[in-house]
């Protein structure tokens, strides 16, 4: 989604005042600046060049900043979307965190986390626990899981995600043993054969992590462990999840995936209203 008109003007404007030039930044950045919102590409640049604006300019970049946010949308999916690299990831969601759940996840109707849990509740055997919730954000998909099991004790869950702003998110909401900070595109230091289910909602998309995880997280459970992994629709096919779900299905690490069909939003109108996905529901063989 392109951002107001005045956006460029003001980036290059920022650029100066933080003694660098816009032209020099790293493409990531560039793509981000021109896409995404004030808030975030600001960020963006203040990182980058590792300095901040001198009191003399201070008061002529509020004022920028409080121009141009009066137009600026709020972070959007295609902000999430069009992330290129864990750097973009890590970014995005420092921004994001603290109004994620109520400017996103409540004013859309974001029904995805409840989905991935009720399936998780209804093919479940007692000894799929603890859980790995993967890319566990601000904790909807463990809040929901814990309300599946309010009149017995509490399941134990982990969370591993890239952002530590929305880590400490879900640290508040007090539904998770042990959080870790980690990138699902490198290697996790995690034990091995420790976990009896994995689940993961919003995190198997653009942008974010491809299939290549699933050989990873499959290290980390146990024979038998249950897997309720959510693969975003479009995705699914141009980073070819079917394919790697198929080889791992012939090399004898999972046991035949049922897909079950997603519709993300209750309440949403954009154009990502009708957006649905897939959850995979698997075993480790």
């Amino acid at each position: 989604m392109t951002r107001a008109l005045g956006l460029p003007h003001l980036l290059y404007r920022r650029a100066f005042l933080y003694r660098t030039t816009f032209h020099l930044a790293p493409k990531w950045i560039v793509y981000q600046c021109i896409t995404g919102s004030a808030n975030l590409s600001l960020r963006l640049l203040s990182d980058w060049t590792g300095g901040k604006p001198t009191c003399q300019t201070t008061r002529t970049l509020n004022s920028d900043m409080n121009s141009d946010m009066q137009n600026d949308p709020k972070i959007s999916l295609d902000d999430a979307y069009g992330l290129k690299t864990p750097e973009d990831n890590i970014a995005l969601y420092r921004d994001w965190a603290e109004t994620y759940d109520a400017e996103f996840a409540q004013d859309r109707g974001y029904q995805y986390p409840q989905v991935i849990a009720d399936i998780y509740a209804r093919h479940a055997k007692p000894n799929d626990n603890p859980i790995l919730d993967v890319g566990s954000g601000t904790g909807l998909v463990a809040s929901a899981l814990q309300e599946h099991h309010t009149d017995d004790a509490q399941l134990t869950i982990d969370g591993v995600d890239i952002s530590p702003e929305m880590l400490a998110v879900s640290r508040a909401k007090g539904v998770y043993r042990h959080l870790f900070e980690a990138d699902l595109t490198q290697s996790i230091d995690l034990s091995e054969l420790q976990y009896g289910a994995v689940v993961s909602a919003g995190t198997f998309t653009h942008g974010h992590v491809g299939p290549e995880a699933f050989i990873k997280l499959l290290r980390l459970c146990r024979a038998g462990a249950l897997f309720v992994i959510g693969v975003n629709g479009t995705a699914f096919d141009q980073y070819h999840f079917g394919s790697h779900f198929a080889a791992l299905q012939a090399d004898k690490h999972i046991t035949p995936v049922e897909f079950i069909r997603v519709q993300y939003y209750a309440s949403a109108s954009d154009d990502h209203a009708a957006d649905q996905g897939f959850a995979a529901v698997f075993r480790k063989v």
